[in-house]
């Protein structure tokens, strides 16, 4: 009964309904659509969702870990202040992500033709600010403890919305009520669930004695000290989008839209082992923030090394299974089995060290996190070019695996040297104390 009562059980089975919800919208999506209008919009879905983190500019993090080093009119101020942020930032990324989704359209040859150009699905990018602007309170909860209703408003309603508005559509349709192109339904979908979403966090902002005041926080003053001080925080979370989704993008530029849209569903499978790891370490960022506060180092290690071992025993299950889905599923090809086994590879050591990504965030400088980052996205482009040349499709999936892989396999025997080293100091001072 212990286990059933478990936050990490509740967040896990909550991240899974959200990826579900993801999952089918594109599964849908692929054998409802053509293959170029499926391909398009999962690329498009991936840049926007990328977009809507690198929006925050870190303010995630940022709310999280000041929320126990701050009064609560502070706290008010920041929030203002994140929402601005994200206002602003999306804006700037909207022009961005519209020339990048146009890039695709006119690369892909069987899309830009005049007959078959799907561009309006571009549209979903100028919901990046107001889409950003709302996760921000979900992040207020999380600093709370009540980090289920955070996966809850990122992870979960938007994307069920969508797709109940997408079948609904379809639906009408079918029977002759309306009359909609197939790209002018999905944007139509995208567009009535971010409305639903704006309206529910207007509540839960409500809830939380949050007051949407965007424009205490416009002056250049304090827009600069709050861009200053999430500067590092931005760094982390736009270089953990890169390093993610950035192979996949680029490989999916160079193979085509039926690469993209088969190759999306495949990553996202192979995140949902993520979706261990933010259940687990999800609970403990506010811990070590909290802790970290206080200089309670030796408590940072036992949570550090706990989450280690529940990531490292649950992961390994979750890799099993997965493995013999992709083997007697029938529903993936047989030549993209090989393929499927690399990413799911690659994820599995992500999951199983993430605690220390948690640590760095919340606990401890987030330089060495960045450097590691901005050192893998540096060479991905390199490493992803040539092996899609050599190896095709194996070469993509070698290259997605080892990208995901590489930033834990630096950084946790760096984060486990770190914490030895401050719990022996706190003990040699305790010591002579």
């Amino acid at each position: 009964m212990n286990i059933l009562k478990s936050k990490s059980l509740h967040l896990l089975c909550v991240r899974i309904i959200g990826a579900i919800a993801v999952l089918l919208a594109n599964i849908v999506i692929l054998k409802i659509e053509s293959s170029d209008l499926a391909g398009l919009f999962l690329v498009v879905y991936t840049i926007f969702q990328i977009s809507a983190v690198i929006a925050r500019f870190g303010s995630d993090i940022h709310l999280v870990r000041n929320y126990y080093k701050q009064s609560s009119e502070e706290v008010q101020d920041c929030f203002n202040q994140s929402v601005v942020v994200s206002l602003l930032m999306g804006s700037i990324l909207i022009p961005m992500t519209y020339f990048l989704g146009s890039f695709y359209v006119q690369h892909w040859s069987d899309i830009s033709s005049t007959s078959n150009n799907h561009s309006s699905i571009l549209l979903i990018f100028l919901l990046i600010p107001l889409f950003s602007a709302a996760n921000t309170v979900f992040f207020i909860y999380q600093a709370r403890h009540k980090t289920i209703i955070q996966i809850l408003g990122i992870n979960v309603i938007q994307p069920w919305i969508f797709l109940a508005f997408y079948l609904a559509i379809k639906l009408a349709i079918h029977f002759d009520f309306l009359s909609l192109a197939p790209d002018t339904t999905i944007v139509a979908s995208f567009y009535a669930s971010i409305l639903i979403y704006m309206i529910i966090s207007a509540v839960l902002a409500k809830n939380a004695s949050m007051t949407w005041a965007p424009i205490s926080a416009l002056s250049k003053k304090s827009l600069n000290k709050i861009l200053a001080s999430q500067l590092k925080f931005a760094s982390a979370t736009i270089g953990t989008q890169l390093v993610g989704w950035l192979p996949f993008l680029l490989a999916s530029l160079l193979l085509g839209a039926s690469f993209a849209s088969v190759f999306n569903i495949l990553q996202r499978l192979a995140m949902l082992s993520i979706f261990i790891s933010v259940s687990i370490n999800s609970i403990s960022a506010p811990q070590f923030s909290e802790l970290s506060s206080r200089s309670n180092y030796q408590a940072i290690k036992k949570i550090f090394w706990s989450n280690t071992k529940k990531l490292t025993s649950f992961s390994c299950i979750y890799l099993f299974f997965l493995l013999f889905l992709v083997r007697f599923s029938g529903q993936i090809p047989e030549n993209f089995h090989v393929a499927c086994y690399i990413v799911l590879f690659g994820y599995f050591v992500n999951c199983s060290t993430s605690v220390c990504g948690y640590y760095y965030q919340n606990a401890s400088s987030i330089y060495h996190l960045n450097v590691a980052l901005y050192l893998t996205v540096a060479l991905s482009p390199f490493v992803t070019y040539w092996l899609l040349g050599a190896w095709g499709v194996l070469g993509a999936a070698v290259a997605i695996g080892s990208t995901i892989a590489c930033i834990n396999a630096i950084l946790f025997p760096l984060a486990a040297i770190e914490l030895n080293r401050r719990t022996s100091t706190m003990a040699i001072s305790s010591i002579q104390s």
